[in-house]
């Protein structure tokens, strides 16, 4: 019997992005089950409502993609709440696609550059 090998993931895949920010905290990457889609968990306190999450993808070629996320099943456990969010790029995306991510939570705006 062979042995399995692992598949190799697609160059420039994006596993996970970390932002932290004063009181606001998320990640942000791209789904391993469907790379079309963005997958964005953001932490906030049990006893607060979620803020309006909005998402903007602008690729290398120029074109661009503007939502909001679905939000998916949520997890609570310690006093906090990971709310989950999945966007659709709208095709297949890389790393190497992606020009920027700007991403906003409540009235906060940030801007990720992956490069």
């Amino acid at each position: 019997m062979r042995p399995k090998r692992k598949a190799a993931s697609r160059p420039g895949r994006l596993r996970q992005g970390l932002v932290a920010y004063k009181d606001i905290h998320f990640s942000v990457a791209i789904d391993p089950r469907d790379d079309r889609f963005f997958e964005i968990l953001v932490p906030e306190k049990g006893n607060v409502q979620p803020r309006p999450i909005r998402i903007s993808l602008r690729f290398r070629d120029e074109s661009k993609i503007e939502g909001a996320p679905e939000r998916q099943g949520s997890v609570g456990n310690g006093g906090y709440i990971d709310w989950r969010y999945r966007f659709d790029g709208k095709r297949r995306v890389a790393i190497s696609d992606i020009f920027s991510v700007t991403i906003w939570v409540g009235d906060q705006m940030f801007d990720l550059y992956p490069w």
